[in-house]
């Protein structure tokens, strides 16, 4: 009889706080930390996870192809972001993520990153202008979108009703 893998969790979870920088934002780190708790103690699905803090735009790729290098078509990866969004509607930089040294990871070569995973991904970004993730905003470039089952909210928490499924973006944020 056929019997399918078992799949494995992994998980990248960014707090980027920018220190020394004249955009601080406290809490990220925290943010970062909390996720990172919950996952690894989720027992039905126990997430090898990866808490990285403070990185460039470059500093994210390298964790995004390191973290997730070995998945395979059955596993779950989970790529979570807490920081600055770009509010820069007239450019292709807006609603990137906002990593330090001014440095941005633009929707669309996260996508690319996150297209060559294998499996199923969840991505939560819990920053401003998040919306742009799923082209909730006119100056994103729709092929650029994240697409699939999503769910935007305004508020830390998942409310009832919410279901975070295969290829979900959880986008948290009110400048949407």
């Amino acid at each position: 009889t056929y019997k399918e893998a078992k799949p494995t969790y992994r998980a990248l979870v960014i707090g980027n706080t920018y220190p020394n920088e004249t955009n601080q934002l406290p809490g990220s780190d925290n943010d970062a930390r909390a996720m990172a708790t919950m996952l690894r103690r989720m027992t039905g699905t126990p997430y090898q996870v990866n808490t990285q803090l403070n990185l460039s735009d470059s500093g994210m790729i390298s964790a995004i192809r390191s973290t997730f290098a070995d998945a395979g078509s059955n596993d779950v990866s989970l790529f979570y972001f807490s920081g600055h969004g770009a509010n820069t509607p007239e450019t292709s930089f807006h609603g990137s993520l906002v990593g330090v040294y001014h440095t941005y990871l633009s929707v669309s070569r996260l996508k690319e990153e996150l297209d060559k995973i294998p499996g199923k991904k969840i991505v939560i970004i819990d920053s401003c202008h998040s919306g742009a993730m799923i082209g909730k905003s006119a100056q994103v470039d729709a092929r650029a979108k994240i697409t699939g089952r999503c769910f935007i909210g305004e508020h830390a928490s998942v409310g009832p009703g919410v279901t975070i499924g295969e290829g979900a973006v959880l986008c948290r944020g009110v400048c949407v």
